[in-house]
């Protein structure tokens, strides 16, 4: 008959084998679910962009370090490609599409 030690020793190392994989499955099923169409809260996101960067965040970002514009508006831009490339074309906002290619 296994000691106490023994048995708690197996028991918990069962109990952690089956928490490390609920949280590998948790974190495959977050990375494949929002690929899945347009992420939630991502319109929320953009127009805080836009509006900080109509604010002059940009500039702000510049003086914080050299590449500050550059990343600051090439980032946002990216994005909001990204966002309006997973749309179909009929849905897609043309001042949307304006704004972007202004930039």
């Amino acid at each position: 008959m296994p000691s106490r030690a023994r048995r708690a020793l197996r028991w918990s190392r069962r109990l952690i084998a089956v928490v490390t994989t609920a949280c590998a499955l948790t974190g495959a099923v977050r990375l494949i679910a929002p690929g899945i169409g347009e992420p939630a809260g991502v319109r929320r996101q953009l127009a805080f962009l836009r509006a900080a960067l109509d604010d002059g965040a940009a500039d702000q970002a510049q003086r914080l370090f050299p590449e500050g514009h550059f990343f600051h508006r090439g980032w946002s831009n990216w994005l909001r490609g990204q966002v309006l490339s997973l749309q179909p074309a009929t849905r897609r906002d043309p001042a949307e599409l304006r704004y972007l290619a202004s930039r």
